[in-house]
């Protein structure tokens, strides 16, 4: 008895079935995927909390946002957790610890498209809020970033802390004075100063309590009266 062939027809049917199944089925999967990688990074962030808090335990502050180490030689919160002992890298960088060297520096969606354009690998894909200091520091003109980003912050004296945006994820940031930071130049920039919102328009947090959470692009950019508590330049 002959086996029975299946027709052009029956193919073609069978096959447009299967292309009607994987349709259906990859935004599912798509969805899942970044799920797992926003899960992924919160591990990373709660990873960075422990390690702010060992520094905060050995020094009695928080490290800056970005410090002058030596002559010329900056070093970005990432890498002065590394110079002291507390992050671990894969090779040496210039900066210390960043995205490209240190794996709870690399969120497995965010890109340092700059970085990347011109050096070929990655710095920055989370950022410290470079206008905490406002709510220490209040004696002093913190207009301009580069007076902000080299203020130890005693984590004490931050009101609020469970409602302070410690670190957020950063996108592509072209000035190196607020580079590997998040808040902006200005008073006024807040979630939009080199802020990024990988997961489907969604940033996650780390607050200075150490929990971690996330906003919406939406939520963090509504209203002045949301964002300028959140990032520290009003009560």
């Amino acid at each position: 008895m002959k086996a029975r062939k299946f027709t052009l027809m029956e193919l073609l049917t069978v096959i447009g079935i299967i292309m009607i199944l994987a349709s259906m089925l990859l935004p599912a999967l798509k969805r899942a995927r970044g799920v797992a990688q926003s899960i992924y990074c919160k591990g990373n962030m709660r990873q960075q909390g422990i390690a702010f808090g060992i520094y905060e335990n050995d020094y009695n502050v928080l490290p800056a946002p970005s410090y002058q180490v030596g002559s010329g030689i900056t070093r970005y919160w990432g890498g002065i957790l590394m110079d002291a002992g507390i992050l671990k890298t894969s090779d040496s960088q210039y900066f210390g610890a960043v995205a490209s060297n240190c794996k709870i520096l690399d969120c497995p969606i965010g890109k340092d498209i700059y970085s990347l354009d011109r050096l070929g690998w990655e710095r920055w894909n989370y950022g410290m809020n470079n206008q905490l200091c406002r709510l220490i520091y209040k004696d002093l003109d913190l207009y301009y970033s580069a007076d902000r980003c080299d203020l130890f912050l005693p984590r004490q004296k931050i009101s609020k802390p469970s409602q302070r945006l410690l670190l957020g994820e950063e996108g592509s940031t072209v000035d190196a004075g607020v580079a590997g930071t998040i808040g902006g130049s200005g008073e006024e920039m807040g979630p939009s100063g080199g802020s990024a919102y990988p997961h489907s328009s969604r940033m996650n947090i780390l607050y200075v309590d150490f929990h971690v959470s996330d906003l919406s692009r939406k939520e963090m950019q509504s209203d002045w009266r949301f964002y300028k508590p959140l990032f520290g330049t009003a009560e």
